[in-house]
């Protein structure tokens, strides 16, 4: 009976001390898990120099663009009226047309932003006062080439790598039907004057072709070429039966009569000339016309005029040495050439009449000025492509921006009321002058004024 109670004493004590070992075992566990590591009970003087904390990487907002709301009215600066098109990067006018009280204004773009949501070609609609709308034509891909308003609308002609492209848009700026041609590197769209039918004249790197264009942009090709060293079509005057073609090649101006019957014929040749200008010359004898070509030799740069008739043939010719620049005025009867600093006097024979020097306002530019014409008016530009003058013939300046790519309309006005009015195309950047609503890096500005 004692043996077992002490028996009964030894398990209960084994037992107590298995139940004490496993506590401990658990607590030890425990105890381990909730200890700190090393590296996080490091104080900050035990970091290293190099294990530096990683900040988060701020996240960066999302772009949203922004889209303009049309119509939007035009801005009155100084009793000018100023409105613009384009985007946040570079836009580039092409071509405008007026009617129905109305402008038609087709532009490039680079933007995505603003007035335009692709990169591409477009046509802005305005009014006298508002922006109306802009209308994506053409994908970035393609580049203009030329355009005329026809009796159906107008005719826009772009190319690609592979082909060129006609589009014909209504007057309200629809596309209403499109063809195909092949790659033309320029092109030049004149009307016939007894069809009325277009009439293209395209070159590539070899040869000058002729088109004609029918209502349905259905274009058939005359059998007749003109091979010239990468040709562009600079001018074409329209008479009863052919047209005057003018010709810049790599180093000459070619003067070519075209017809159906006899096909292209050099009438004349201008060696080592670049083409500027053609004026209509009044003479109560006979039409004529004067050519103002850049020649360009060993001894420098020089202006060529030359007289010819309407067909083609040279009738006299003047040589101003020394002279980079220059544009032909009409005087009643006579030619006035201006160049950067002087104005020749000549009769209608181009025998010279009178010279005289100008003082024109250069402060405005930075490098050596070009001179522009401003057709049906006194009026040219001077410009050194990053600013521009508008003047009258006596040098006074009418108007002055900093803008590239001008293009400019005149209107005579039809009450003695009101004066003439100028619309300026131009592409000028945001700034503190007339420009300073412009988006991004070149807008589209279209300037109205009284002169």
């Amino acid at each position: 009976m004692q043996n077992q109670k002490t028996m009964a004493k030894w398990l209960a004590v084994g037992l107590l001390l298995m139940v004490a070992i496993a506590c401990y075992v658990v607590l030890s566990t425990v105890l381990k898990k909730d200890a700190p590591t090393a590296d996080t009970t490091a104080s900050a003087s035990e970091t290293k120099p190099d294990e530096q904390p990683v900040s988060p990487t701020p996240s960066v907002p999302e772009h949203i663009p922004v889209y303009s709301t049309f119509p939007r009215r035009a801005e009155k600066i100084g009793g000018m009226s100023v409105n613009h098109t384009g985007g946040e990067n570079a836009d580039t006018y092409l071509v405008s047309y007026a009617f129905q009280q109305k402008t038609l204004l087709f532009f490039s773009t680079l933007s995505t932003e603003y007035d335009v949501n692709e990169q591409g070609i477009y046509l802005a609609v305005f009014s006298s006062d508002y922006l109306l709308s802009t209308a994506r034509i053409a994908d970035e891909q393609e580049t203009y080439l030329a355009s005329i308003l026809t009796k159906n609308g107008i005719l826009l002609a772009t190319k690609t790598d592979s082909q060129t492209v006609f589009r014909l848009l209504s007057l309200d700026g629809d596309v209403v039907a499109t063809s195909f041609a092949m790659r033309f590197d320029s092109l030049a769209f004149t009307v016939d004057s007894l069809t009325k039918d277009v009439v293209c004249l395209g070159s590539d790197e070899s040869f000058v072709y002729e088109y004609e264009i029918d209502d349905d942009l259905r274009a058939t090709r005359s059998n007749f070429v003109y091979p010239s060293a990468s040709p562009k079509v600079c001018k074409i005057l329209n008479f009863s039966n052919y047209k005057l073609v003018f010709v810049q090649s790599e180093q000459n101006v070619d003067i070519v009569s075209f017809s159906q019957n006899t096909g292209f014929i050099c009438k004349n040749r201008l060696i080592n000339s670049k083409f500027v200008q053609i004026l209509p010359s009044l003479s109560a004898s006979s039409q004529a016309f004067t050519l103002l070509a850049k020649k360009q030799d060993k001894q420098g740069d020089s202006l060529l005029l030359v007289s010819f008739d309407s067909s083609g043939n040279m009738l006299s010719s003047y040589l101003v040495n020394d002279a980079p620049i220059g544009v032909l005025k009409q005087e009643n009867e006579q030619v006035i050439l201006f160049t950067q600093d002087e104005r020749y006097q000549f009769c209608s024979h181009l025998e010279l009449v009178s010279k005289s020097q100008y003082e024109a306002d250069d402060s405005p530019f930075a490098s050596s000025v070009k001179l522009e014409d401003i057709e049906g008016s006194d009026l040219f530009v001077r410009t050194d492509g990053i600013t521009f003058q508008v003047v009258d013939k006596s040098a006074n300046v009418l108007f002055s921006a900093k803008g590239k790519n001008v293009f400019a309309e005149y209107a005579t006005s039809t009450s003695t009321a009101r004066p003439a009015r100028l619309k300026l195309f131009y592409d000028g950047k945001a700034s503190n002058d007339v420009s300073y609503m412009a988006f991004g890096d070149y807008d589209v500005m279209i300037v109205e004024i009284d002169v």
